[in-house]
């Protein structure tokens, strides 16, 4: 009785015509689904907001918000924890779109913040410096141009395992944490064991996300994340175009462009079958 007919919501939705729900802990801006069949899934997997006007950026929405929802999150923990005493950040994979997430949230975050460095292949590099979110760009084979004497932190979205021993070599004790949230880089080889430095270890954004919402209750994470989000859709407009494509046909090739990495940093995709 407290969702009206009609009504449209955002999060993690099924690949269906029709599911039932069970909506629960209902408030103005979101809820929980806990049907029986998903009601022991992670409250993350299974909130959605309620839209009650129209969104000012529609189409960013499906392509940027649950990746940024991410990086509002790791951007959160860092500075809840003082970015672990790193006077610079190196993000791997620069041009991921968590780590463009988690680029603008830090850049927000400067001078009191620490330096943020994206690390790219050189084709990426142009666009990464374009973007005005990172004070330093270089590529991979780069990483020996680093300032190794500052206390580091880097958090890696590629899962390159080449990559990653050369930054933790490099930057030695001085990497104060290591991060790993992703694997763009999927088929690269793992990292080796007992790296210098930090311990690598595994972002979950979930717990990050219940600890807030317990801290700022739901509505008060909402509000934050929300506020948040439409500053960076603002400027992501300025750099993103969005592409719409129907059949099977179009999915098939953006797909397979994605994973073998050809798609453009600067293309959002929204594909549906009809």
């Amino acid at each position: 009785p407290d969702i009206k007919e009609g009504e449209r919501i955002y999060g993690y939705l099924p690949m269906a015509t029709s599911f039932v729900m069970q909506p629960e802990k209902v408030t103005g801006g979101s809820f929980l689904d806990l049907y029986k069949q998903r009601r022991e899934l992670h409250p993350v997997y299974n909130s959605y907001s309620r839209v009650s006007a129209e969104r000012p950026h529609d189409d960013l929405e499906p392509i940027l918000r649950p990746l940024y929802t991410t990086s509002f999150l790791i951007d959160d923990w860092l500075a809840d924890n003082d970015f672990f005493g790193a006077k610079q950040a190196v993000l791997i994979s620069a041009s991921s779109k968590t780590g463009l997430g988690l680029a603008y949230g830090l850049h927000q975050r400067r001078p009191e913040g620490p330096e943020v460095i994206g690390l790219t292949s050189a084709g990426n590099k142009k666009f990464v410096e374009g973007l005005g979110y990172y004070d330093k760009t270089v590529v991979y084979g780069d990483v020996a141009a680093l300032d190794a004497s500052l206390p580091t932190l880097a958090v890696d979205f590629a899962g390159d395992g080449d990559v990653i021993a050369a930054v933790h070599r490099h930057f030695g004790d001085k990497l104060v944490e290591s991060t790993t949230v992703g694997l763009s880089h999927k088929d690269a080889p793992r990292p080796p064991s007992n790296l210098p430095g930090a311990k690598p270890s595994f972002f979950f954004a979930p717990d990050q996300m219940k600890k807030r919402s317990d801290e700022w209750g739901r509505d008060g994470f909402d509000k934050k994340l929300g506020e948040s989000w439409n500053e960076f859709a603002k400027a992501s407009a300025r750099w993103i175009k969005v592409e719409h494509g129907k059949g099977e046909d179009a999915i098939a090739r953006v797909y397979s462009d994605m994973l073998a990495g050809k798609i453009n940093p600067a293309e959002g995709h929204i594909l549906s079958l009809k």
